[in-house]
C-alpha cells in the first residue's frame, strides 16, 4: 500500500503555527507516522509513500531529510520509510537521476502521471505559441512519450522499478504496451481495469520485474523532453475541456473525489490540466476548428459563453438544488477566472482550497 502525502508547498489551513498554515505535506506525514508507522513497520510493510509534486533534486533532498527526522522521532530503523517518486513536472523529468540519488536507500521506483506533467509543460511553455497543445494527446509521442521512456531507462539503471500510468483502455493490447516498453507494472485509476491489467501483466512479465533485462534504449536529447504534441484544437475538444474543468473541480470542492466523466475518472489533476489548456488556448488566441467546418479564434468572451452553456446544461440535468450543493457555480467561476488570469496561477487547488470548508 502506497500512501500519498500532499506536496510540501500546499497549505493545511486546519493547523496554524504563528498564525500561518503548516505545510500540507508535513501535516500528512505527521499523521501517517503517528498512526501507521509502528503497526506497518512491525509487519514489515513500510510505511511506503508516493511522493508527488517533487520538482527537482533539492526538494527530493529535503524530503529525505524530513523522513530521517520522522524515523528518528518515531523510533524507526533508518530506511524504514520508503517512497515511490511520481514524476509530475517537466523539471522533474530532467532530474530523474538526481532525484533518485537524493532518495537513495529509500526509493521504491519512479512513476509518471500524465495530467500534472502536461499541466507543468503548459506552465513552462506558456509564452511559446508554437507549443500550443491539442485537447487529445498521444501518450507515446512528443514530450510525454520521451519522459516515459526516460523513466524506464533511469529507473532500471538505478536498480529500481518503473511504474507506468495505465492506459485509458481495458483492451489487452493497450494494457500490455507499457510492459512491452520496459515498465515493471502500472497503476490504474479505474477499478474495473484491475483484472484485465493483472492478466496482461502475467502474460508480459514472467518474472517480478524487468530490472536488469537487456534492452536497447534510444538516445534521449534534452530538447526531446520539450517537444510539443501537434494537432488541431477542435470545438469538441474545447467543449469537453470546459466540461471536465468544471465537473472535476466541483467534485473536489464538494469533497466527492475523482468523478467519472465520459467513461474516464477525473480528479483535481484533470481539473488543473483542463484549466491550463483553456488558459493556453486563450492566451495565444488558438484557432478552433468548428464542427461546421469553419474556424473560430479563442477569446475570453467565447469562453464565458461556453461556461454559461455548461452551467445551463448542468442545471437542467441535475436540478437547481443538486447544482448548488455540487459546488458547480464556484467551480465555474474559478475556471473562468484562472483561465483569463495573467499570469496564470500555478495550480487551481490554490484558488479552490479556501472553499473546501465553506458554503457556496
Amino acid at each position: 500500500m502506497l500512501i500519498r502525502p500532499r506536496p510540501l508547498d500546499r497549505d493545511e489551513p486546519a493547523l496554524l503555527i504563528g498564525g500561518h498554515p503548516v505545510s500540507a505535506g508535513l501535516f500528512d506525514l505527521a499523521l501517517i507516522v503517528t498512526h501507521l508507522a509502528t503497526p506497518l513497520s512491525a509487519r514489515d510493510m513500510g510505511p511506503y509513500l508516493q511522493l508527488g509534486g517533487i520538482d527537482g533534486h533539492r526538494e527530493a533532498r529535503l524530503w529525505s531529510e524530513i523522513l530521517d527526522i520522522a524515523e528518528e522521532r518515531a523510533g524507526l530503523a533508518p530506511g524504514t520509510i520508503r517512497a515511490e517518486v511520481s514524476i509530475e513536472s517537466v523539471n522533474a523529468g530532467f532530474e530523474m537521476d538526481e532525484i533518485l540519488w537524493e532518495l537513495r536507500g529509500r526509493a521504491l521506483g519512479l512513476t509518471l502521471r500524465r495530467a500534472p506533467l502536461t499541466a507543468s509543460y503548459l506552465r513552462l511553455m506558456r509564452a511559446h505559441p508554437d507549443a500550443v497543445l491539442p485537447a487529445t494527446l498521444d501518450p507515446e509521442a512528443a514530450f510525454l512519450g520521451t519522459c516515459a521512456a526516460r523513466m524506464v531507462k533511469v529507473a532500471h539503471r538505478r536498480g529500481t522499478h518503473a511504474i507506468a500510468e495505465g492506459p485509458d483502455s481495458a483492451e489487452a493490447s493497450q494494457l500490455r504496451r507499457p510492459l512491452d516498453e520496459g515498465c515493471d507494472g502500472m497503476w490504474l485509476a479505474a477499478p474495473e481495469r484491475i483484472e484485465p491489467a493483472r492478466e496482461a501483466t502475467a502474460r508480459a512479465l514472467p518474472g517480478a520485474h524487468q530490472i536488469g533485462k537487456p534492452r536497447q534504449y534510444f538516445r534521449i536529447s534534452p530538447e526531446m523532453l520539450l517537444k510539443p504534441h501537434t494537432g488541431p484544437v477542435t470545438e469538441a475538444g474545447l467543449r469537453g475541456t470546459v466540461h471536465v474543468a468544471i465537473g472535476a473541480l466541483a467534485a473536489w470542492i464538494a469533497g466527492r473525489g475523482p468523478v467519472r466523466i465520459d467513461d474516464q475518472l477525473h480528479g483535481l489533476a484533470s481539473a488543473d490540466l483542463a484549466r491550463a489548456r483553456l488558459g493556453q488556448w486563450l492566451a495565444h488566441g488558438a484557432s478552433v476548428e468548428m464542427e461546421a467546418g469553419e474556424s473560430r479564434r479563442m477569446t475570453a468572451d467565447w469562453l464565458a459563453e461556453l461556461i454559461h452553456e455548461e452551467i445551463v446544461a448542468l442545471v437542467e440535468w441535475l436540478g437547481p438544488h443538486s447544482f448548488h450543493r455540487g459546488r458547480y457555480a464556484s467551480a465555474a467561476r474559478i475556471v473562468q477566472e484562472a483561465a483569463c488570469a495573467t499570469p496564470q496561477p500555478d495550480h487551481v487547488a490554490r484558488l479552490a482550497a479556501p472553499l473546501l470548508d465553506t458554503l457556496d
